[in-house]
């Protein structure tokens, strides 16, 4: 029997594995560099089920990216898989501008 390599599955923000200056960029489902994430808005706003949202900043697109992972990884077992602390400009930047605030 023949066991497939898991698929490294990317959340919004989570750099890239083999190049560290590109990012992962949901909305146009792409990598990014690090300064696409500097705007903290998506001024097109995203689109899901087919209609526009309003616009939301790359941590909240991060943040509903993971609050659905353990639903993609449940409907496919070992397909995918994403390190436990994959590094993420996203987090990165909401924890930076929380200790600027202080």
């Amino acid at each position: 029997m023949k066991t497939s390599t898991p698929i490294r599955h990317y959340l919004h923000g989570d750099q890239k594995e083999d190049d560290p200056e590109l990012f992962f960029n949901r909305f146009g489902d792409l990598f990014e560099p690090k300064s696409h994430f500097v705007d903290q808005t998506n001024p097109e706003g995203s689109t899901r089920r087919g209609r526009t949202n309003r616009p939301e900043t790359h941590f909240q697109r991060y943040k509903r990216d993971k609050s659905t992972l353990h639903m993609k990884f449940a409907n496919s077992p070992g397909k995918f898989y994403r390190p436990e602390k994959a590094p993420n400009c996203c987090v990165v930047s909401k924890t930076s501008m929380k200790q600027k605030a202080t």
